[in-house]
């Protein structure tokens, strides 16, 4: 059970942070839909913490207590001898490691994409947004870029702290 919480943590921060990334395209790049925000962000959370459930509830089944070989006396939750052969449980690998890591980094980057070329296309008009289109990023306001780089650094450094 421990070890399915702790999955759980796993996939929850990871769509936590999908979820802010989506709130912030959202809020930029949709202004006027801000009447349904709250709404919106809470059916986003329940999303995130139900497929986080679904997610870690085969830790629960997966990992069980193994004696280790040359101390009996020692025991450790683990997930070895669980699958029937490697392929089995290097499709489990994947899949949590694209859940945790990859779905994230593809959310984020594409929301804030997005709200870079909707902030881009916003403040040029259309002949001379191709003469700029070189050094565009730095016409981009700073805060932008540094909410960008706040929670990809976060979430990855939070992945190598506490995991």
């Amino acid at each position: 059970i421990c070890m399915a919480l702790r999955a759980f943590g796993f996939y929850l921060s990871s769509n936590i942070i999908m979820v802010i990334a989506i709130d912030r395209y959202m809020s930029i790049v949709h202004p006027m839909m801000l009447s349904g925000s709250i709404r919106r962000c809470k059916i986003m959370l329940v999303i995130a913490y139900v497929v986080s459930l679904v997610y870690s509830l085969p830790q629960s089944i997966i990992f069980h207590i193994e004696r280790h070989p040359n101390f009996p006396w020692f025991l450790q939750c683990v997930t070895f001898n669980f699958f029937q052969n490697d392929s089995q449980e290097l499709a489990y690998d994947m899949f949590s490691f694209v859940a945790v890591y990859v779905n994230p980094l593809l959310v984020i980057v594409t929301a804030y994409t997005l709200i870079l070329i909707k902030d881009v296309t916003s403040h040029y008009p259309e002949d001379v947004l191709s003469h700029y289109a070189q050094d565009v990023l730095s016409h981009y306001p700073e805060d932008v870029l540094s909410h960008y780089a706040q929670d990809v650094l976060s979430h990855y450094a939070h992945d190598i702290l506490f995991h």
